[in-house]
């Protein structure tokens, strides 16, 4: 710890003020406002660092969230650097991460969330149709000739209510006030409304003002009192100005309201629905422990003792149902030790009108001993992009100076940097804008510049897409940081395409367009021989194919692979015949063998996850359904977005203005900043939420709209480290005028310089070259490489992960890394069900009422049920199955007991082996002596134990997952039991014995030591990319990867 208290002290020694001062007060709640740039990671990593080295607290006692698993990494990368491998036992994570893991901690307290399953976008479009379809023809949000022009609104609503923690009962409350609201006061608005400009007088709206309780009107009556008026006739215009404004609130609130009612019966309708059907939504996560921390004070309690310090980064971010899992979390103390780092400035997550609504929050719940540090220095941006940030932001109305008017909030560099204006270019069309953006970044790399230092901001994902294909033709490495849509992509297409020929095989047209895919390996003139062979006979496309007399044997082939998967879909589950067509059409292969064949295999692998995600919500799933999936995504512009593939390490960085939060780039290009695009949106909003669900501040209009979307384009400026430039054209792809954003126009002129783009204006045959210039090939090895080393940038031993290595790299890397697509057979999913029987059983077993046989049974057909089998499977496992555990119960009922962890999960312990992150997880703990806390860790096994001798030899797989377990309980932090012994717990009998069999083992520590060595060794292969090698001597020569790769 010695040198990292000296890390410490020198990184300390380096900041100014103002951070010392957030890093030193660790006692209390602390606000910490920091804009950008001005060091907030590092401020967190030192405050935690601070807390152990002054306190008596052990890292994983300390709670840190944050906005992004990026986020999450950056922290956990800069801490390790201050405080090394304690670092790991941080608690460090995002919401919905956090939430996720008191789930899996606790499985007793959420045994309903075993049963559910999230929900798809496209089950969600099919759940609002449904709803829709029930209610009367003349209902707000069901205009005839279009029943579900609203969908999409009612989707977006509800999704933002559940963010806020509202539920539909505190929906249909705020509703109710607003109803009696309108009851109440309607008569005395509607009056003061009608009264005409000429004679409104002061006192008119001074009565009004005093009569309306807290209500939408506020903000506009204390603007007007608190306005500096110089003269009668401005006073008179801003009377007139205040009337029509009261009356456009009014007339709102009357014409939402229906809407809104509506609205409430839908959240109800929709939540019963994902009741019936156990689904979950993306936000239900967080409210099931909110809700479960309300529910049981014991429970919080628990969670209140073991985390002790609290710090939340992007506070001004966090949405209201994260807002009370931090009040919770620290609700035991009057003066919790919560630090929230936040910045109003950069609120572009919280739904309209929401920017200062956290910090108002927080403010008001600690106010009487809350601290406040504002950071003002900025380590990242030159004077001149920070100025003209400023410029745009002071234009908002709503921010923290209105709250605290003694905080300054003007940043200042920090850093001496050579000082560039803002460069603004202006074109005559998108096709110049881009093609003066592709070749100023391809200059920029030329002299010099890493591409990686250079980032291209939009504001909306389909600015980019023009863009990419002349970077591919001007060979300028970028990434696109978003995960693409793989229904765009061609092979994919492809592929969709031959399912769509499955179901419907009518279709000659598309038959002939298929067998023209080079993956079946077919010459095209055979193809182009057999249609002009069908012509002349006048046959069909299909008969001519089976003509005894055309001699093509691989058409032939490929007809018979057809008729052979149509039987497959009829008789096995979806996902396996989808594995069918993949292998045996060649198309596995074929993206295997591509240049670019990481990303191909990226975008088979989120349609096959997809599949069996289907599979498993629809056990009968059959083709006509995955087409009819496939063309809701498509009729309703829903995207299936693959991951993000780092297969450039210097690479330009392309994304939207959000997703660049918290990056920086030496320059920056803000493109398309034209109005409408950036500032002056108009209102989608067609179904506005009340005014009382957030409880600090009101919303507004177009004004309130426009200050979200500057406070967006502030974000994008502030990533500028030495240059920004931001560029527009006059004409938009459609050849329509469009004139500049309003935020360029906001930008002090003396920090701006324009760009003479005479010249690129001129290269007109250029432009035309480089559109059809061929696209160059990618180094495979380097590229691949980049990838793997991307994949284990978060990497986590398993067990499972080492055995795979050890049995053969190849394996490991096709398997574990790329998870080429493979469907769950009968024997995993039998397994399955059996390990979830046992684990409810072991659950059960806790309650004085001890479950019986039948239980046991039961359990073990409900969770069978939830497998993907085929009837026949299923009818085999489930007799195979009841027959096993019968069995089971009766040989070992007297050996049960309620003294058992069952399922136990290290994953959120930061387990490291000297650096190597480990996890794994135990299907059972049992209690030996609660005194000594000893345990004995059992692990289930399905299948006949006679042909497992060599895995159960000294050396094997299941003594080596033992040991594997043995260390993980020795190096937890959190663990709080002495593991002594283990065994293999075999649950089927032995053939040749008819008995059952369990081999306990206990380790030694040499045993230890050796694991601890193999540990070691595999780790640094793996991160070395060892895999990858092109030694056959390195892989077994006997898995399927070493056999046809």
């Amino acid at each position: 710890m010695t040198n990292k208290t000296n890390n410490f002290t020198e990184l300390y020694a380096a900041l100014n003020s103002k951070q010392k001062e957030a890093v030193d007060h660790i006692e209390g709640p602390m606000m910490v406002l920091a804009g950008p740039g001005t060091g907030k990671t590092q401020i967190i990593a030192m405050r935690i660092a601070r807390i152990l080295l002054e306190t008596q607290m052990d890292p994983q006692n300390i709670l840190c969230l944050t906005f992004t698993e990026s986020g999450v990494v950056a922290m956990r990368k800069r801490l390790l650097e201050i405080i090394g491998t304690s670092a790991y036992y941080v608690r460090i994570h995002t919401f919905h991460s956090f939430c996720n893991d008191v789930i899996k901690e606790n499985p007793e307290k959420f045994l309903f969330t075993r049963e559910l399953e999230p929900l798809t976008d496209v089950e969600r479009i099919i759940f609002f149709r449904e709803i829709l379809d029930g209610f009367p023809l003349k209902s707000p949000l069901k205009p005839y000739g279009d029943p579900y022009f609203y969908r999409y609104d009612i989707e977006k609503s509800i999704q933002d209510l559940k963010r806020e923690n509202i539920s539909p009962e505190k929906f249909e409350l705020s509703l109710s006030e607003i109803e009696n609201f309108l009851t109440n006061f309607a008569s005395q608005i509607e009056s003061f409304i009608e009264i005409h400009g000429r004679t409104l007088k002061e006192e008119d709206i001074i009565n009004i003002a005093n009569l309306l309780p807290a209500s939408p009107f506020t903000s506009a009556f204390e603007e007007f009192f608190n306005s500096d008026f110089q003269s009668e006739p401005e006073r008179k215009k801003a009377r007139t100005a205040l009337k029509n404004q009261v009356k456009k609130i009014y007339q709102s609130l009357t014409t939402s309201l229906p809407k809104q009612k509506e609205l409430a019966q839908i959240y109800r309708a929709y939540q019963e629905k994902l009741r019936l059907s156990g689904r979950y939504d993306f936000e239900d996560m967080i409210i099931f422990v909110v809700n479960k921390f309300n529910e049981d004070p014991n429970f919080l309690l628990s969670y209140q003792e073991q985390f002790q310090y609290i710090l939340v980064d992007e506070y001004q971010d966090t949405n209201g149902a994260q807002n009370e899992a931090i009040r919770l979390l620290g609700s035991y103390f009057e003066n919790p030790n919560i630090f929230a780092v936040g910045d109003d400035k950069q609120s572009i997550y919280r739904f309209q009108g929401a920017s200062l609504e956290n910090i108002l929050f927080f403010s008001d719940l600690y106010k009487t001993d809350i601290q406040i540090v504002s950071l003002k220095e900025n380590y990242r941006s030159t004077q001149t992009i920070l100025d003209a940030a400023d410029s745009i932001i002071k234009n908002n109305a709503l921010g923290i100076h209105t709250v605290f008017p003694d905080l300054s909030e003007n940043l200042n560099a920090a850093l001496q940097k050579q000082e560039n204006q803002i460069q603004i270019a202006e074109f005559s069309s998108t096709q110049t804008e881009n093609y003066f953006l592709v070749k100023k970044i391809q200059s920029l790399i030329d002299n010099g510049i890493q591409a990686s230092e250079i980032a291209v901001l939009y504001r909306n994902h389909r600015d980019a897409q023009d863009l990419i294909d002349l970077f591919l033709r001007l060979n300028v490495p970028f990434r696109l940081e978003a995960g693409e849509n793989i229904l765009e992509d061609r092979y994919i297409q492809k592929l969709l395409n031959i399912f769509f020929y499955l179901e419907d095989q009518t279709n000659e047209e598309q038959l002939f367009y298929i067998l023209n895919y080079d993956f079946f390996g077919i010459d095209p003139l055979e193809v182009a021989k057999l249609s002009i062979q069908a012509a002349k006979s006048k046959k069909s496309f299909f008969d001519s194919i089976h003509d005894e007399n055309f001699p093509s044997a691989k058409i032939k082939i490929n007809m018979e692979n057809f008729a052979n998967w149509k039987k497959i879909e009829v008789n096995q589950t979806f996902s396996e015949f989808f594995e069918h067509v993949i292998r045996e059409s060649g198309y596995l292969d074929f993206i295997l063998n591509l240049p670019e064949k990481m990303e191909h295999l990226n975008r088979l692998n989120t349609l096959f996850d997809l599949v069996k995600t289907l599979n498993r919500s629809n056990h009968a799933l059959h083709l006509k359904d995955f087409i009819e999936y496939i063309k809701i995504h498509k009729e309703n512009n829903l995207s299936i977005k693959s991951e993000e593939l780092q297969t450039k390490k210097d690479a330009v960085r392309l994304m939207t203005a959000h997703k660049s939060k918290g990056l920086e780039f030496e320059y920056v290009f803000i493109i398309k900043c034209t109005d409408k695009n950036w500032g002056n949106k108009p209102s989608m909003e067609r179904i506005k939420l009340p005014f009382n669900l957030l409880t600090k501040t009101t919303t507004q209009d177009k004004k309130e709209r426009n200050e979200d979307e500057r406070r967006l384009f502030y974000v994008a400026l502030t990533r500028a480290k030495k240059c920004a430039y931001l560029t527009y054209a006059n004409k938009n792809e459609n050849q329509r005028d469009q004139v500049p954003s309003l935020f360029l126009q906001e930008i002090n002129k003396e920090l701006t310089e324009k760009i003479d783009t005479k010249q690129i204006e001129d290269e007109a045959e250029q432009r035309f070259l480089t559109v059809f210039a061929p696209k160059p090939t990618k180094e495979l090895q380097e590229a691949e490489k980049l990838f793997a080393t991307s994949l284990l940038e978060n990497y986590k031993m398993s067990v499972t992960h080492l055995n795979n290595y050890l049995r053969c790299p190849r394996y490991f890397y096709y398997k574990n890394l790329l998870r080429t697509p493979s469907a769950k057979n009968f024997y995993t999913s039998f397994g399955s069900a059996i390990h979830e029987a046992l684990r409810s059983f072991s659950i059960e077993y806790k309650n004085p009422q001890k479950p019986t046989k039948d239980y046991l049974l039961q359990s073990f057909e409900k969770y069978l049920k939830r497998e993907v089998l085929s009837k026949q499977d299923y009818r085999v496992g489930l007799e195979l199955g009841q027959k096993t555990l019968s069995d089971y119960y009766d040989t070992y009922q007297q050996e049960f007991t309620s003294n058992v962890l069952p399922e136990y999960d290290f994953s959120t312990h930061g387990v490291n082996l000297d650096g190597i992150p480990l996890t794994g997880k135990l299907d059972k703990i049992e209690i030996l002596d609660e005194q000594s806390k000893t345990v004995h860790v059992v692990d289930y096994k399905t299948g006949n134990p006679d042909s497992k001798s060599k895995e159960l030899a000294e050396g094997g797989e299941y003594r080596r997952q033992i040991a594997f377990y043995k260390l993980l309980c020795d190096l937890s932090p959190v663990f709080p039991y002495k593991m002594v012994s283990g065994e293999i717990d075999f649950v089927q009998k032995s053939n040749r014995q008819d008995a059952f069999k369990k081999q306990k083992y206990t380790i030694t520590q040499e045993e230890l030591s050796e694991l601890k060595e193999t540990i070691t060794s595999v780790y640094s292969d793996i991160k070395n990319l060892k895999f990858l090698s092109k030694d056959e001597w390195n892989f077994c020569g006997e898995c399927a990867y070493c056999k046809e790769l």
